[in-house]
């Protein structure tokens, strides 16, 4: 309500009182340090978090190997002229992520591994193990690390979700996208989020600027 009474323009990268509000909730889930007015932005909903992402750091031409089944964002991918490269999972495996074929996918062209977990629309909770393959993976080729975790807070069955941002040999290459569409119920609020190196955050800024100029003040608050 006092946000309606008094509007006025957030800056771009959002209200730093959310935006310090999430570094302090991720730093207390993961015990990274995040600097939440160097690595923090706030987005109108996860997509646009996606897009500001693939954006931001890869050209024409690039592929990003896609774990599938999967959420589909080649809308977003096909307007920038990126591939993705889908590695199957095999539902007789439960859809765990099959390390051979996803190693196997890389090429001289890959930029990135997208990771997304729990995984829409399987379920499968990627393990402790999986990440690490991932981060190990993303290491050994100099590939960035997209992390869709939009349904971080969607658990059951005692399994727990963990996020590849948490693995220090993963921080520096790791871009991390939620939701709070899915987290709090808040589709119409369209509030998403990146966290990002600081090397990486001011161009995602400039992308967003020239889209939104900054995000809906009020829903924000």
């Amino acid at each position: 309500v006092a946000a309606v009474k008094n509007p006025h323009a957030p800056p771009s990268r959002g209200l730093p009182s959310l935006r310090k509000a999430i570094a302090s909730q991720l730093e207390t889930e993961m015990a990274v340090a995040i600097d939440p007015n160097q690595q923090v932005l706030v987005t109108n909903g996860a997509m646009q978090a996606l897009f500001v992402t693939f954006a931001a750091l890869f050209d024409h031409g690039d592929e990003i190997i896609m774990p599938a089944p999967c959420f589909f964002i080649d809308g977003i991918t096909d307007l920038l002229g990126i591939r993705l490269v889908y590695v199957p999972m095999q539902e007789s495996q439960d859809f765990r992520l099959d390390r051979d074929q996803l190693a196997a996918a890389v090429t001289s062209r890959t930029r990135a591994v997208f990771v997304n977990t729990p995984v829409n629309p399987t379920g499968y909770v990627l393990t402790e193990n999986d990440l690490r393959f991932v981060a190990r993976l993303a290491a050994e080729n100099g590939l960035w690390i997209v992390a869709d975790e939009s349904y971080d807070r969607m658990i059951y069955d005692d399994r727990k979700h963990l996020s590849i941002l948490g693995l220090p040999e993963a921080e520096q290459r790791t871009v991390l996208i939620r939701s709070c569409t899915k987290s709090f119920a808040m589709s119409a609020w369209r509030i998403g989020y990146l966290v990002a190196p600081a090397s990486v955050t001011e161009t995602m800024v400039k992308i967003f600027e020239w889209h939104n100029l900054y995000g809906n003040p009020v829903c924000q608050a």
